[in-house]
């Protein structure tokens, strides 16, 4: 090893000794971020979602000036902050053409409010390794309690609907599309966020299929978030789980020969059961041709069909990060907003930050696209990070597929969870010692094992 590298792993030691009550802290704030992003419909959410994110960046700070934990920055992580920036430019620049005046609200720092879980992710894996223990726990856990909930809506378990109900919309998830159709969103308002959220934990899942053999628990934990993202129909985020669980039984078959035929019949007598006995409550998602159906045509027709004055008179700025464009909020407000959602991701981030923030965008998409190419291409890179790497392509291409059908740019969930994952994607101490470390033929047997959780 280099006099540099025993020196960093010397002083790398010095992250044992960070007290207690800091870490207990960072806990506590990205509990209390995700706990908050759950709340939806609650007075109380708009303050639990600003004192996690102030908690979150205090936390970072007094990590990197006191604790002097590195804070490092990952490419996808620099776009989106440049993108965050243009979208202040941009507002600035159109505001007098279109007679606004030029405040600050919730969207103009609405990637900031997700990317300080990623530093706070990463920082606590760079401090220890088994951090990355602890946050999966996190999100099993959470996104569990709201799976659970999810299924007992779907079987029209009372109380479970009720907290549903308790909402300023007051949408019945038992007649969600006026037939009797049943979409269970959990503590969501909408279903969507409750499938995608449900898909990245089995992406969670399926990453560890590429490093080792899953445990009985994991089968069985993966079937769990699978059926759960099924109860909320959504029919846009659908594809992406089928992606998901067709590359779950394709590692299982490669890595679990012996077992292999036990998996895949337990899996296709669960998945006939669900259907058989729930299927009339499934008849959002299957009772139409996809393609041709309703919800799909007023998109082409209505929705989408909004943006194109803003497209036309701000190609390369866009109107800004306006609430109407990015979410369903001040919709009409003047005849530049869109008098309804947009129920697209791309189209409202072309029409909110123009051509130069699409191509912002498509960069962030590309440098996350290509996260394990990265990571597998170094040989030095840990079990962990590996499986990580393939959570987020299977999360991220989950992600960008549902932004063709849904705005999804203002989802919490599944947002915190890609930027928690990508922080734990990052180096621990060790790790990056063992990243950099260099060889020579006379220290062949001076090689030490790669760190791993």
């Amino acid at each position: 090893m280099s006099q540099l590298a025993i020196i960093a792993r010397t002083e790398f030691a010095a992250w044992r000794t960070i007290p207690k009550a800091f870490l207990i802290w960072g806990y506590a704030t990205i509990v209390l971020a995700v706990a908050a992003s759950h709340m939806v419909g609650l007075e109380i959410v708009t303050l639990l979602r600003n004192t996690a994110v102030v908690s979150g960046v205090l936390w970072i700070a007094v990590g990197a000036f006191r604790q002097r934990i590195p804070l490092k920055v990952a490419l996808p992580v620099a776009l989106l902050l440049i993108l965050q920036a243009w979208g202040a430019i941009s507002s600035a620049l159109v505001a007098a053409s279109v007679g606004r005046s030029f405040p600050i609200n919730y969207f103009d720092v609405l990637f900031l409010r997700y990317i300080f879980l990623f530093f706070m992710a990463s920082m606590l894996v760079y401090i220890d390794v088994k951090n990355r223990q602890r946050l999966t726990l996190v999100l099993y856990l959470y996104i569990g309690v709201n799976a659970v909930l999810q299924y007992l809506q779907f079987l029209h378990f009372g109380p479970a609907l009720a907290l549903a109900q308790a909402n300023p919309w007051d949408i019945d998830p038992t007649n969600w599309d006026l037939r009797g159709g049943t979409r269970a969103g959990g503590f969501s308002i909408f279903p969507g966020p409750a499938a995608l959220s449900d898909m990245m934990m089995c992406a969670l899942i399926v990453g560890q299929t590429f490093v080792r053999r899953l445990k009985g628990w994991e089968h069985i934990l993966f079937l769990f978030f699978a059926g759960a993202s099924l109860t909320a129909q959504a029919r846009t985020h659908m594809p992406a789980l089928a992606l998901v669980s067709l590359v779950y039984m394709v590692q299982v078959i490669r890595t679990e020969r012996a077992r292999a035929v036990f998996y895949m019949t337990v899996l296709t007598i669960v998945g006939m059961v669900f259907v058989v006995f729930g299927w009339e409550r499934l008849g959002y998602a299957f009772g139409e041709n996809w393609l041709d159906a309703g919800s799909l045509k007023w998109r082409q027709n209505v929705s989408w069909t909004q943006a194109n004055m803003i497209n036309q008179n701000f190609p390369w700025t866009g109107l800004g990060p306006d609430p109407a464009l990015l979410t369903n909020l001040k919709l009409g407000a003047d005849k530049w907003s869109p008098k309804r959602s947009l129920e697209s991701g791309w189209l409202a981030i072309e029409s909110a930050y123009g051509l130069v923030g699409l191509a912002l965008a498509a960069g962030v998409a590309a440098a996350t696209l290509l996260v394990p190419f990265v990571v597998w291409g170094n040989r030095r890179s840990s079990a962990d990070r590996k499986a990580l790497s393939i959570t987020i392509l299977l999360s991220a291409i989950g992600l960008f597929i549902g932004m063709t059908g849904n705005t999804v740019i203002h989802w919490e969930w599944p947002f915190f969870i890609l930027m928690i994952v990508g922080g734990m994607c990052m180096p621990s101490a060790d790790e990056e010692v063992a990243l950099h470390r260099r060889y020579t033929l006379f220290d062949e047997d001076e090689r030490e094992p790669l760190p791993s959780s």
